[in-house]
């Protein structure tokens, strides 16, 4: 399940998107098509780009809930993941290797 419903446009169909446990979000979740176009991240701004914003849910405790470090351990228990980030990284699985690897993504994702 996503938050970003590529059926309606990468965006939430509800005025304040629900996160971990049912917890009801302070916004909806903006659209990821062509987010990479946009001057900055998130309804508030606060992060300068794709980059920037990539890890940030992921620690949000109503997003996500988790921290960086145990997605990252999560990630390193996967075999596969491990394969995917070492194809693509010569340090294989690291923050920063996450951080791009989602904003890649993101910029990837886009209505035409």
């Amino acid at each position: 399940m996503s938050c970003h419903d590529l059926t309606y446009n990468g965006a939430s169909t509800v005025k304040l998107t629900a996160g971990i446990d049912g917890k009801k979000g302070y916004f909806n979740v903006p659209t990821v098509y062509n987010a990479v176009y946009n001057f900055r991240q998130f309804w508030d701004g606060r992060a300068k780009d794709l980059k920037d914003q990539s890890l940030q849910p992921i620690a949000n405790p109503v997003e996500m809930g988790n921290t960086v470090e145990k997605a990252l351990q999560d990630l390193k228990a996967n075999r596969a993941y491990v394969n995917a980030f070492n194809a693509i990284y010569s340090d294989g699985i690291t923050k920063n290797n996450l951080a791009d690897a989602l904003s890649e993504f993101e910029k990837n994702t886009y209505y035409a």
